[in-house]
């Protein structure tokens, strides 16, 4: 395989701190250092990519609407750090639909 090295990280725990089923954008606050890392990844020309289960939106707990607004609220947080993620992957599925995109 080639080509270049990315990063692969998961959203809440991880970049930012876990609410359990983030539902209120205002809630979503950057984890402690997670900026800082970031940037620092980034610079040495690492593309950032992010995927993360919510099955939250399956489940029915978590509308729409409600995670298209966290989700904004995660790009302004990243953006205010100068932080750019090439790509987003979300996986909607519960665990129980064995599916190809839920991460393990």
């Amino acid at each position: 395989m080639s080509g270049i090295p990315i990063v692969i990280l998961d959203r809440d725990g991880t970049i930012f701190e876990d609410t359990y089923y983030p539902r209120r954008a205002d809630e979503m606050k950057l984890g402690p250092r997670a900026g800082e890392s970031l940037r620092l990844l980034q610079d040495k020309g690492y593309p950032l990519f992010v995927i993360s289960n919510q099955s939250g939106v399956g489940r029915g707990m978590i509308s729409d609407q409600e995670f298209l607004a966290v989700h904004e609220r995660c790009l302004e947080l990243l953006k205010a750090e100068n932080v750019q993620i090439a790509e987003f992957g979300y996986c909607f599925h519960l665990p129980e639909d064995a599916c190809a995109c839920r991460k393990p």
